[in-house]
């Protein structure tokens, strides 16, 4: 969950991928989402770098990157997402 200080509300969110794996973001305009990606193999990794960037009812923008992890471990049901 991303937070804005200052600015005129409402605010617009937007999600961007700036490097690495492509991760399905599941609320791509709302200041709290989650990612998801599907592992094909067992014991391999997935990242990527996104951005957020808040837009305020004036057009003034603040940006924040980020990293995302997901691995894939031996095991039915191991393995996870960090945002």
């Amino acid at each position: 969950t991303f937070t804005t200080h200052g600015g005129t509300g409402p605010y617009t969110w937007g999600y961007a991928l700036y490097d690495g794996d492509t991760f399905t973001v599941t609320s791509p305009t709302a200041a709290s989402t989650t990612f998801s990606i599907s592992i094909a193999f067992v014991s391999s990794s997935k990242s990527a770098v996104y951005t957020v960037t808040a837009t305020d009812s004036l057009a003034a923008t603040a940006t924040y990157s980020f990293g995302v992890s997901a691995w894939s471990e031996a095991g039915e049901g191991s393995g996870g997402i960090i945002p």
